[in-house]
């Protein structure tokens, strides 16, 4: 049975497959969707054209939210890449989740958190390759750097 967050992916997904050039990009954002809890406690998916996780992350100094409504809880982003980058930590800090997943045939999701100072992770779907695995260990390492800052 599939989770809200897999359905939700496996439809970002199908429709990253159809973009020129996604293949091409080493980590970039293919499609971002906003997590949002209503008032009843649900969660939606809100998907904006050309939102971008890596584009707000991206300058220096913590992550640009001011276009992110208040009722916002997380995002899921569809990569090229499903190893995090090392910016990415800046949702983590200002309280979002992270869910990411990645253009492969496989269906594999990340789901990004933190919790007392340290980074966690889990992958459902698959596993990484080992490069993957060393690629992720290392940016893990950057990450939990930043946070002891």
């Amino acid at each position: 049975m599939r989770t809200l967050t897999q359905t939700m992916m496996a439809g970002l997904l199908a429709g990253a497959a159809l973009l020129p050039g996604a293949a091409q990009a080493e980590n970039r954002d293919i499609n971002c969707s906003m997590i949002k809890k209503t008032e009843n406690g649900k969660f939606t998916y809100s998907s904006n054209p050309g939102f971008s996780i890596l584009r707000l992350t991206a300058p220096d100094g913590p992550m640009l939210s001011d276009d992110i409504p208040e009722n916002v809880v997380g995002f899921a982003c569809v990569r090229q890449n499903i190893v995090p980058d090392e910016n990415d930590i800046e949702v983590l800090q200002a309280g979002y989740s992270l869910t990411l997943a990645d253009t492969k045939e496989t269906f594999r999701t990340m789901q990004l958190s933190l919790a007392d100072g340290k980074i966690a992770y889990e992958i459902s779907g698959g596993t990484l390759s080992k490069k993957e695995t060393k690629k992720l260990d290392k940016v893990i390492a950057k990450m939990q750097a930043r946070i002891a800052g």
